[in-house]
């Protein structure tokens, strides 16, 4: 309808001005596909986490007895400094073996990294249980070791090495050699070949492009396998159960003793919750440190 001149436009004639553009958002998507993990996950994980740190607790009086004990009597303390001097030992060896591994597999193409990469990966899909007994079969007295040090010369009698701490480290090292390997090498192959390419132009010679270029380059990938390691270690029950000693014991060994053995679930609970509880400060110490230094860095 137009309008001739001197004529209004009475609210019935203007045409209806659009509504509010609503935007779509993936926020409602994005929640809904989280319910059901969080569900699942609050539900077979939190809440049975939460009922042990509460057992640690409440029983068999109510109070931090069961913690008091941890740390003033009893072998609770020096095994759990036992599992982190043994964790340590198992990240410096493996990342003192990784490192050279990954180096030569980053150099590798074609056929032999696919090679390579097999020889890494086909451990993985062996069980833990199965590697630790083959080793438990060589450390015996009779074993393949002591028979060949012998032959040699090397030593007169079989010495011991099952249930030593040497054994522990090695079956420990041989499972978790993997996890250090991965992110290390995931590391060396996306490094850019430029920046060592420049450093030799510059005039620096190769060691010093390894050290000053390479490895601080790598760090990130070291840092990943360092805290994977480490924490793997401090909760493995397996190797440590069949190829440790007395000597030897972690925390998951004394764990399970609690509980199965002497049906000491308050107990169990409380060394569990001391585990955890130790396993979150350290990897929030680590990557504190690890941010700090790569600011310092940058």
């Amino acid at each position: 309808m137009s309008l001739t001149a001197g004529q209004t436009a009475s609210p019935d004639t203007l045409p209806a001005r659009p509504g509010p553009v609503r935007v779509w958002s993936q926020r409602p998507v994005y929640v809904l596909l989280a319910t059901g993990p969080a569900l699942f996950l609050a539900a077979l994980f939190l809440l049975p986490l939460a009922h042990v740190v509460v057992k640690g607790f409440a029983a068999p009086a109510s109070g931090p007895g069961n913690y008091t004990r941890i740390v003033t009597g009893g072998p609770y303390l020096p095994v759990m400094l036992g599992t982190l001097e043994t964790a340590l030992m198992v990240t410096a060896v493996c990342l003192v073996l990784a490192y050279p591994l990954a180096f030569v597999g980053s150099r590798l193409q074609g056929r032999l990294y696919t090679v390579f990469m097999a020889l890494i990966l086909i451990p993985l899909f062996t069980s833990v249980v199965v590697r630790s007994y083959a080793w438990m079969v060589l450390f015996q007295r009779s074993g393949p070791i002591n028979q060949t040090l012998v032959t040699l010369g090397f030593i007169e009698s079989p010495i011991r090495l099952l249930q030593t701490p040497f054994a522990v480290t090695v079956g420990m090292v041989h499972v978790l050699l993997p996890m250090m390997v991965l992110p290390i090498l995931t590391s060396m192959r996306s490094l850019d070949g430029t920046l060592l390419q420049a450093g030799e132009i510059m005039g620096a010679s190769p060691a010093r492009v390894f050290v000053r270029i390479f490895v601080p380059m790598t760090l990130p990938g070291a840092s990943a396998g360092i805290i994977l390691v480490f924490i793997s270690a401090l909760g493995f029950f397996v190797t440590p159960a069949l190829l440790g000693g007395a000597r030897s014991t972690m925390i998951a060994v004394l764990i399970e003793q609690q509980a199965v053995d002497l049906l000491n679930w308050p107990m169990a609970s409380a060394l569990a919750t001391m585990l955890l509880v130790t396993a979150v400060l350290i990897y929030m110490g680590y990557s504190r440190l690890t941010r700090r230094f790569n600011e310092m860095r940058a």
